[in-house]
């Protein structure tokens, strides 16, 4: 559950917390950090796009760097 909701969000960390807060359980830490990560790994190679960013793209917003913000973008320069 953690792998699928880390690789087709691309929150790998945000899965293991879930999963963890959710078993208790702390020897699942390093297979579940290790089942993100490659879940995370292999959606990124196969998809150019996660699956909250699909849908837009699919009406015709393409966002081509996803969640980041440039914080320079807002302030104009004059000379």
């Amino acid at each position: 559950m953690a792998a699928t909701l880390g690789g087709m969000m691309r929150a790998p960390i945000m899965s293991v917390m879930f999963a963890f807060e959710l078993t208790h359980d702390a020897n699942a830490l390093l297979p579940l950090l290790t089942a993100s990560a490659v879940a995370y790994g292999f959606t990124v190679l196969t998809m150019p796009r996660s699956i909250l960013t699909e849908k837009i793209a699919r009406r015709g917003y393409h966002i081509y760097s996803e969640y980041g913000i440039d914080p320079l973008e807002r302030h104009n320069v004059r000379r």
